[in-house]
């Protein structure tokens, strides 16, 4: 079995979870981290980056977020809640095309491994400054009235029941997640979360559907950094 494993490398101890593939590690140093996501070829995953940006920006280039260690013909696909559609680009002649794309902190995407590539797996690394005290004690994201694709947005794992979108979901809510088996997952809203069994992991993303138009708030769950 693939495994999650969260370590600290320093001063801290952020936590761990083991769950199937595909494969993330995440490690943390001097307030840096990383989460390593391994995707099988010919396999879709949902991804997304709990780490600020090390350039100091708001917000990730394609490139910077997803670097350059897959092969030509590699998609992504990733959610515009606002038109409420799709929006994508190929990593084709050893770069993202169009490549004008941003991405910040919490904001998901799906990543297609043609079948066709030349190794069985693939690496990407997700890197970043872990949110700390003083330039993240609180993550906000912002919902509208449809399909969002989202993430948690610090680099830890937390149970859905115990995260904030128990205090803000309505009746009706759901949650639809991508397996390693390559077919979806989902939690809905009734009185409480049910199933009430997903994890949210750092560094995979999640859809969320409402129809109330409101704004995810979660606390920094760890004390350092």
């Amino acid at each position: 079995m693939k495994r999650i494993l969260v370590v600290a490398l320093a001063l801290a101890f952020i936590g761990g979870i083991a769950f199937g593939d595909p494969t993330n590690q995440v490690l943390s140093k001097n307030a840096v981290g990383y989460v390593k996501v391994t995707i099988p070829r010919g396999a879709l995953m949902m991804m997304q980056t709990p780490f600020e940006s090390l350039s100091g920006a708001i917000d990730y280039s394609t490139g910077e977020l997803l670097g350059s260690n897959v092969p030509n013909g590699t998609s992504i696909y990733f959610w515009n809640q606002n038109s409420q559609e799709y929006v994508s680009e190929r990593f084709i002649s050893s770069r993202w095309q169009p490549g004008t794309n941003r991405f910040e902190r919490g904001e998901g995407l799906f990543m297609a491994i043609p079948a066709t590539a030349g190794s069985n797996s693939y690496d990407i690394f997700l890197m970043g400054e872990v949110p700390d005290t003083l330039n993240a004690p609180t993550s906000d994201t912002a919902f509208v009235q449809g399909l969002q694709m989202i993430g948690y947005m610090y680099p830890t794992a937390i149970a859905l029941t115990n995260s904030a979108l128990t205090n803000i979901a309505k009746r009706g809510d759901s949650i639809y997640f991508w397996k390693e088996d390559q077919t979806w997952g989902s939690e809905r809203f009734i009185s409480r979360w049910q199933p009430g069994t997903l994890v949210l992991q750092p560094g995979q993303a999640y859809y969320y559907s409402t129809t109330n138009a409101t704004t995810w708030s979660e606390s920094k769950p760890y004390t350092w950094p």
